[in-house]
């Protein structure tokens, strides 16, 4: 039996209807297309990373593929969105030289999603007194600082886990801002934040006693801190960090 060789890949994506009409009006050209089907089989998903595959019993490096995608994708719409659903990979289709296209696998399943996010819109440049052209849409340079950065794309999965909004989640996002300024110094002299907050924050986080069992230490490490943060306020201080953290690398998103 002759096996046919796949000519291109794509993968069904899924989740809230106005998130992939959103991605839709910005991933339109490679590498990354999402776009609906006419057939009214949904979204699928294309990437370029999808075409090195050309034998067809390689379909669950193509999902694993696309679902690294759908991931960090999730976490842009949750930052940028405030999206409450995650995207998804369903089936993967290999399509033949005939123009046929085969479902190879189907994958089923979500989870769940904390909402809230802040925008931040980059400027572009101005030129001899006028404006620069528009800039692309910012999840679009989001995702594609992302794949060079990995600091950036480190905290778009932390954004896409599932205790996101716990005191571990955001700690674990609070790291990774201080690991790639320097310092909480840094953070400080930044003025993203004050040294209170930041020791606020942290001491919150750490401590059973200000905390109770959501705490990221079962033993107290100092002393509590006197005011300890809420986890209303923690959420609301580490969503103020990655604004003013994203925002300072607008120099760097691509154009």
């Amino acid at each position: 039996m002759t096996t046919t060789a796949v000519t291109k890949w794509e993968a069904r994506i899924d989740g809230k209807l106005n998130d992939l009409e959103y991605l839709a009006t910005i991933f339109e050209a490679p590498p990354l297309v999402i776009s609906l089907q006419h057939d009214g089989s949904g979204y699928r998903l294309y990437h370029k990373n999808f075409d090195s595959i050309i034998d067809r019993g390689n379909s669950a490096e193509v999902f694993a593929r696309a679902n690294a995608i759908a991931e960090m994708l999730s976490g842009i719409l949750v930052y940028e969105r405030q999206s409450d659903m995650p995207l998804s990979i369903g089936a993967v289709y290999a399509h033949d030289a005939n123009g046929v296209a085969h479902t190879i696998i189907q994958v089923k399943g979500a989870k769940l999603r904390i909402t809230g996010g802040s925008v931040v819109m980059s400027v572009g440049p101005v030129n001899d007194g006028e404006p620069a052209p528009p800039l692309p849409p910012f999840a679009v340079r989001l995702w594609q600082l992302a794949q060079s950065d990995k600091a950036t794309a480190r905290v778009l999965a932390y954004l896409n886990a599932g205790d996101m909004a716990t005191w571990s989640g955001l700690y674990r996002i609070f790291e990774v801002v201080r690991e790639d300024v320097g310092s909480e110094d840094a953070i400080e002299r930044l003025g993203w934040a004050s040294r209170r907050q930041i020791e606020r924050f942290r001491r919150s986080a750490n401590s059973p006693t200000a905390s109770g069992l959501s705490a990221r230490h079962a033993k107290e490490p100092t002393q509590p801190p006197p005011n300890p943060m809420s986890p209303h306020e923690a959420e609301a201080f580490v969503r103020g960090l990655l604004d003013a953290w994203f925002q300072s690398k607008g120099n760097h998103l691509p154009p």
